[in-house]
């Protein structure tokens, strides 16, 4: 964990990371950031692999941070070597986003989406498990104080 956390009010951020030398390879050292505010949490893992998961899941501290995740920004855009099937065992989301492009990967049709409650979004009245910032656009969260929060997409003008 890094200590200290920069201070936002109301706002709780939280950052676990594997140590070196025990990984050597960068993705299974990317920093894992949960942010969580007014019952909204995200977590934002960056490219971590499988191995990597594993390691951090192997924390108490850890684990209770992803029970407070309801939107699951997925590992290492999506891919098969993020995908960590044990960390659903503390974390259903509502939804899982991926940041990507054009390369689409089976974990993003099967696995996430499996994972998910679903959520209702401002392109039409169908619950949606997974976004993709490479069909979906430009995905944005809001979140007001007493509320609950809000995605909209916008997709992109490139075609």
């Amino acid at each position: 964990r890094i200590r200290p956390s920069p201070a936002f009010p109301n706002i709780e951020i939280e950052c676990f990371y594997n140590n070196y030398p025990v990984f050597t390879d960068t993705n299974n050292l990317s920093l894992v950031a949960f942010v969580h505010y007014d019952g909204m949490g995200i977590i934002f893992p960056g490219d971590l692999e499988k191995a990597g998961w594993e390691a951090l899941l192997l924390r108490q501290s850890f684990r209770d941070h992803l029970e407070r995740v309801n939107i699951f920004v997925a590992s290492h855009h999506g891919r098969d070597s993020g995908y960590c099937e044990e960390v659903f065992n503390y974390c259903t989301p509502d939804i899982v986003i991926i940041s990507d492009k054009e390369i689409v990967h089976e974990t993003q049709k099967n696995n996430y989406a499996k994972h998910a409650i679903g959520v209702l979004f401002n392109s039409g009245p169908d619950k949606r498990y997974v976004l993709t910032t490479r069909s979906d656009g430009m995905i944005t969260i809001t979140k007001l104080v007493g509320e609950g929060y809000h995605i909209m997409v916008q997709p992109s003008n490139s075609g």
